[in-house]
């Protein structure tokens, strides 16, 4: 993976984080198969894609980036405490709402640094 595969995966479950419509979008599409969405939108990004200890994700980002990166992290754990059936119950949730707030903050600051305008790539659209 490239690094501006890396920043674009990124962003891209950052979209995803900052938009309800798309996450109640993502549920529609899972339903009948396996999986719980709530809980998928959290590791997807925690468990997949947010990778502090790797060199070539830290690489990707500047200071400001990864601080505001691992505040999500932080606020997705916190939400990660709650349980909800559905993305609708969890879109009511507080502690939600500051996870869509803060990605919709951090995919408009990664958007403004796109490298050579590249956006979020649609090859990384979720399959699970």
């Amino acid at each position: 993976m490239t690094l501006n595969d890396v920043r674009a995966r990124v962003l891209s479950e950052l979209e995803l984080l900052a938009t309800p419509s798309l996450q109640l979008q993502y549920e529609e599409e899972l339903r009948g198969k396996a999986g719980h969405v709530p809980s998928e939108l959290i590791e997807a990004f925690c468990s997949d894609i947010y990778a502090p200890a790797s060199t070539e994700f830290i690489s990707v980002f500047n200071d400001g980036e990864m601080k505001s990166l691992s505040h999500l992290y932080g606020l997705m754990t916190e939400a990660s405490l709650s349980t909800h059936s559905t993305v609708s119950s969890m879109l009511k949730d507080p502690a939600w709402r500051k996870v869509v707030a803060l990605a919709k903050d951090i995919h408009s600051q990664l958007g403004s640094r796109a490298h050579s305008g590249h956006g979020p790539n649609p090859a990384f659209k979720r399959t699970r």
